[in-house]
């Protein structure tokens, strides 16, 4: 009977031998193999990356269970976006916190690894700790570049240098739908779609506002459209389509 904790631990251990053994591999791997870690709070995240491109994923949580993947890095393309295998589902793991397409981020001295799905927030992160890269303790840094020094901004793929842009960002609201979750407590809460998307630098948990007062919260995004809601259930603003929204640092 297959079992996945097993396999992992296998894996993981085989990666943490040929590091450790210094065991060579082509060019890429040789910059880029490695173990890199998070700790965002309760929950941390371990990518080992072994010289022959095997891989082994896990997010450490105080409650089980916790998501563990592994494979083979398939391709690496000249912005350094891999392709994985996969040999869990990610479909059936509650955290989702991992997927099929890593990003290898190079920053100065040091190395990020980072899933796809989290290379909006990492951009925003990295202008906006540009002075104190520590602090982006979300993000998978190779654990051996901790005390390397970071120069300019991370180097990443040209779909995401506008996100490196400090400019504002606005976007206009085109569609409205608004609910009462507690008619006792006249609790309302507002969700909206936006015309403005990835391409204009908006990404998921991105905060807008008008004027700086009650905020919006962005839910999902596409290329060139938004959701968003409202943070909290008493809202006190009438939103409706029209309603400009801004982003500023």
């Amino acid at each position: 009977m297959w079992n996945a904790e097993a396999e992992y631990r296998v894996r993981s251990n085989s990666i943490l031998w040929q590091l450790d053994s210094r065991v060579s591999g082509d060019s890429w791997a040789r910059e880029w193999a490695g173990v890199y870690s998070a700790t965002p709070g309760a929950i941390g995240q371990t990518l080992m990356v072994g010289p022959h491109r095997d891989y082994a994923f896990r997010v450490h949580c105080c409650l089980p269970p916790s998501e563990i993947n592994y494979g083979r890095i398939l391709s690496v393309d000249a912005e350094g976006a891999a392709v994985l295998s996969l040999r869990i589902d990610s479909r059936d793991v509650l955290t989702l916190r991992f997927d099929d397409e890593v990003y290898f981020v190079r920053w100065g001295e040091r190395h990020y690894a980072v899933p796809s799905r989290d290379m909006p927030r990492f951009c925003w992160e990295a202008r906006r700790y540009q002075a104190d890269p520590d602090r982006m303790f979300r993000v998978m840094l190779k654990q051996e570049d901790k005390k390397k020094p970071v120069a300019g901004l991370p180097v990443v793929p040209a779909r995401f240098r506008r996100l490196l842009d400090p400019a504002p960002i606005e976007a206009r609201i085109v569609a409205v739908k608004s609910g009462y979750a507690a008619e006792s407590y006249q609790a309302r809460s507002w969700t909206v779609t936006l015309d403005r998307g990835e391409r204009a630098g908006l990404f998921k948990g991105m905060r807008l506002s008008v004027d700086g007062d009650e905020a919006l919260m962005v839910t999902s995004t596409t290329a060139d459209s938004a959701m968003a809601r409202t943070e909290w259930l008493r809202s006190r603003v009438e939103w409706k389509p029209g309603d400009c929204l801004e982003w500023r640092e």
